[in-house]
């Protein structure tokens, strides 16, 4: 256990540690599902109680990807909707899939899987999802 003089030490040491490591620290804790807890425990979880940042816009658009026979014009909104697609593509970095990589990564709208086993783009699909997206208030 350490002493008063030695825990002022260490955080003014952390404090100093913190503008190189902390980006690198926060992510991989956040991988590891361990970023609620260690906010938790420096009594900082409110700071994950913010919205996600993107707004509901109607003239907003959907970004559909993947194979489909639907046409465009029934394919309206605002938000990345996916599909049945190569799991391999470029921009995935280390993750297993396009799919995992837009969902993992900051800076991506919310993704919606279409298709209730595995990914399918259907009619009956894109209006289910449409409809429970507007229940859920994440479009209008």
């Amino acid at each position: 256990m350490l002493n008063v003089e030695e825990l002022l030490e260490l955080e003014e040491n952390i404090k100093e540690e913190l503008d190189d490591h902390l980006t690198a620290a926060l992510s991989k804790m956040n991988r590891s599902g361990q970023l609620e807890d260690f906010l938790r425990q420096l009594g900082m979880e409110h700071l994950l109680q913010k919205e996600s940042g993107y707004e509901v816009y109607k003239t907003g658009k959907i970004v559909v990807i993947g194979q489909s026979d639907v046409k465009p014009e029934v394919l309206l909104s605002i938000l990345l909707i996916v599909g049945p697609m190569p799991h391999s593509g470029s921009g995935k970095g280390g993750y297993g899939s396009v799919i995992s990589a837009l969902e993992s990564e900051d800076g991506y709208p919310p993704v919606v899987r279409l298709g209730s086993n595995g990914l399918k783009i259907t009619k009956s699909d894109f209006r289910a999802k449409l409809e429970e997206m507007i229940q859920l208030r994440k479009i209008s």
